[in-house]
Order: C-alpha cells, then sequence, then structure tokens
C-alpha cells in the first residue's frame, strides 16, 4: 500500500499509482482507492439531461445542470478538499474497478465564455450543478462544453464520454427582484441586501434569493414607503437610471438587456457606484420649502414656489432625468399669452416640463410658478450640484 498525504500533488499521486499498479490498493488525498478489484472495462457514461434547452434565452438566475447514467466519480478539487478536512479522520472509500488508474478523478463540464465567481458542484451522485455568485451576464450568448475522453467527467468506475455534447444558449432579463438585489449591491439604492445566513451563493445560477433587506440611511416615509423589493417602484428606476448615466448609456430608465448586462458585469469586477445618494423632499404647505438628503441627512434647506391654482406642480415622487446649469425655457402663460425666459440657471428636470431651477422673484414660499420649483439663483446653485440623473424628487400635496 502507497500513502499519499494531502500535500502530495495529483501528479505525483498518478506516478506512484502507476508505479505500483499491482499493489492490492492506494490511498489518494487521504480516500482509499481500489485498483485491482476488477479489471472489467467500465461501464460507458452518457449525458442524460441538460437543464437548458438548446439555443434557449434565459433568465441571469436560471440553474443550470448535467446529469449522468451513472455515479461520478469525484472532481480534483472535492478530492483536495475532502484530504484537507478529513487527513486526520477516516474517510469515505472510493472504489475504482479499472485498470486505468488515471481515471479516479471527474473532469467538469465547461461554459464560454468564463463566469467570474463560477464553479461547478456536484449536487448529486450524478448531477453537476453550476453555481456562481452573481450569474450569467444578460446579452451575452453561452456555449456549453460536455469534453469526451481523459478531459471530461469519469464515472465512479473510469468510464469517460466517448463523444462531447455542446449547446449554445443566451442570456435574458432575470426577475424585478433579483434586479434591486443587484443594485443594492452596487449601491445605487438607498438599502443593503443581507444573504440568508448559510447561503454559499448570494446571486446567480443555483444562488438563494433568500435574504433581508434594510435601509442604509434614515429616510423620510414619504420615500420609504414606496420600496417593495419584488416591484419596479421609482426607486428602482432612479437607480437604474443612475446606473445608465454612470455608464454612459440612454437614461430612460428601462431594465433592458443592456442594463442587465452592464450591472452584472460591475458586479463581477466590483465596481460600486461611489457617489453619495442624494434625494430632494419639497413639501407645498405654507411656508413652501425644499429639503435636501445626502446619504441621510438633511444637509439644506430652502424656501421656493411651486406652481399657482391653475398650472400646479405635479405630485409625487420622480427621478431627475435632464439638466443643464443654464437653460431658455418658454412656453404658454396660463392667459394664452406665451413666456421666453433666457438664462434660467441651474436646472434639473424631473416630471415633465417641471423642474428645480433658481429663478428671480420679490418672494419665496409661496405658489408663484407655472410648475416648476423655483429659487434664489444662490440656493439654487447649491442644490444642482447634488442633483445628478437618477435622482429622486418628491413633491407633496398641500
Amino acid at each position: 500500500m502507497v500513502v499519499a498525504t494531502a500535500k502530495t500533488s495529483s501528479r505525483t499521486v498518478l506516478k506512484v499509482a502507476l508505479a505500483f499498479v499491482g499493489a492490492a490498493s492506494l490511498s489518494l488525498f487521504g480516500t482509499l482507492v481500489d485498483v485491482t478489484a476488477s479489471h472489467a472495462a467500465p461501464a460507458s457514461l452518457a449525458v442524460t439531461t441538460i437543464s437548458v434547452k438548446k439555443n434557449s434565452t434565459i433568465n441571469p438566475n436560471t440553474t443550470i445542470s448535467v446529469s449522468f447514467n451513472e455515479a461520478l466519480a469525484p472532481t480534483m478539487s472535492s478530492l483536495a478538499t475532502t484530504s484537507s478536512t478529513t487527513s486526520t479522520s477516516t474517510s469515505t472509500s472510493t472504489s475504482i474497478t479499472s485498470t486505468t488508474v488515471a481515471s479516479y478523478y471527474s473532469g467538469t463540464p465547461v461554459l464560454s465564455p468564463s463566469v467570474v465567481g463560477g464553479t461547478w458542484v456536484e449536487t448529486s451522485s450524478r448531477t453537476f450543478t453550476f453555481e456562481s455568485t452573481y450569474g450569467l451576464v444578460s446579452g451575452v450568448r453561452y456555449s456549453l462544453r460536455v469534453p469526451s475522453g481523459a478531459a471530461g467527467p469519469r464515472s465512479s468506475t473510469g468510464g469517460a464520454l466517448s463523444t462531447s455534447t455542446t449547446i449554445h444558449f443566451s442570456v435574458g432579463v432575470g426577475s424585478t427582484t433579483a434586479l434591486n438585489r443587484d443594485l443594492a449591491q452596487l449601491r445605487y439604492i438607498p438599502l443593503s441586501y443581507a444573504v440568508a445566513s448559510g447561503t454559499k451563493y448570494p446571486g446567480g445560477l443555483g444562488g438563494a434569493s433568500k435574504g433581508t433587506w434594510a435601509w442604509r440611511f434614515k429616510l423620510p416615509k414619504q420615500l420609504t414607503t414606496q420600496w417593495n423589493a419584488s416591484q419596479y417602484t421609482v426607486i428602482t428606476k432612479g437607480a437604474v437610471m443612475a446606473l445608465e448615466n454612470t455608464n454612459a448609456m440612454t437614461t430612460d430608465g428601462l431594465a433592458s438587456t443592456a442594463v442587465w448586462h452592464v450591472a452584472t458585469a460591475n458586479l463581477q469586477k466590483h465596481i460600486l457606484d461611489k457617489s453619495p445618494w442624494n434625494y430632494v423632499l419639497v413639501r407645498q404647505a405654507l411656508p413652501q420649502q425644499l429639503h435636501l438628503y445626502v446619504n441621510g441627512k438633511d444637509v439644506y434647506d430652502s424656501l421656493v414656489n411651486t406652481g399657482i391654482p391653475s398650472s400646479t406642480s405635479d405630485v409625487g415622487t420622480f427621478p431627475v432625468y435632464l439638466r443643464f446649469t443654464s437653460t431658455t425655457m418658454s412656453g404658454t402663460n396660463p392667459d394664452g399669452s406665451h413666456y421666453n425666459d433666457t438664462g434660467i440657471p441651474w436646472v434639473s428636470y424631473f416630471s415633465g416640463g417641471d423642474a428645480l431651477h433658481g429663478f428671480i422673484r420679490s418672494g419665496y414660499g409661496w405658489p408663484q410658478s407655472l410648475g416648476c420649483i423655483e429659487m434664489p439663483f444662490a440656493n439654487a446653485g447649491i442644490v444642482w450640484p447634488h442633483t445628478p440623473i437618477g435622482t429622486l424628487v418628491t413633491v407633496q400635496p398641500f
């Protein structure tokens, strides 16, 4: 008998095994391997099921698994893991009834392009399942190949696939819950997501979606009551627009394949949003005021003017979608006359023609505008840098 310790390399083990092929048994990585129990030909191995259909489109959280007709030999990685955890205890014996000693371990299927944080795991004696920290990338076409021969899967009796199998599939978009979870991990929304205790993979293929949501900052209930982890709320829309803006995309707030692609790719590369999370609350009760929140703190307040009764400000929560340091505003007054105001500074549009901006008035704090939220020039200049695309603005009713 030849005993190989946990520190022995696989190459050394195989050399020793081949040198003593006539011996009664070998100990590989602490696991007893019987190489002389039988000289019968190993049973042929075959793929019975692949969970993903050929040329299909799946969501990033679909489980990918490959099943076989025979029990599988352990992989090299599982043997190494076993050796490190059971080197001082009795391990379960694995019998390989084959004259080919090198076939004591199994190769795995191959996904291409490669997936960051992804690995194949033997989830049953006959099944490999792909588990990923972040999932596949939307908009990408993948190939799944199950190799034949020495590089591919092996049965517990040493059998290998006679022919390889290859399928192709594409990745579309995932669920709203998964998108919110990804946006939270990227820090585009003001909540954190903690994976349930004992869950190895926080998301993606083979990962569990169970976890706990928590607000990162203390924010007004006018905003927090709108959150729903399973729905595409305005909080999600603002986060998507912020992600689009940061990554030089069209800021339409739609959870497209392109958005999913960028979100997953950024997660895999750990590219997180480093900007503070800002929020604007406008109270229309007199005297009318604007409150600017940065990471949950009310850092600046200003008296404002909202829309007059014949041209009221839109009530609700909206993401900023267009900005100017200075622009011309033109339109029609309630009496039918036209206006053309040039040089309007520090403009952030959030709902249709309604915007936060500077405007000269004799006083502030009551309805005077045609729907916009007006501030003194200096005040607007302070607020504007904190209202990038995607910033949420809530206008309360009277």
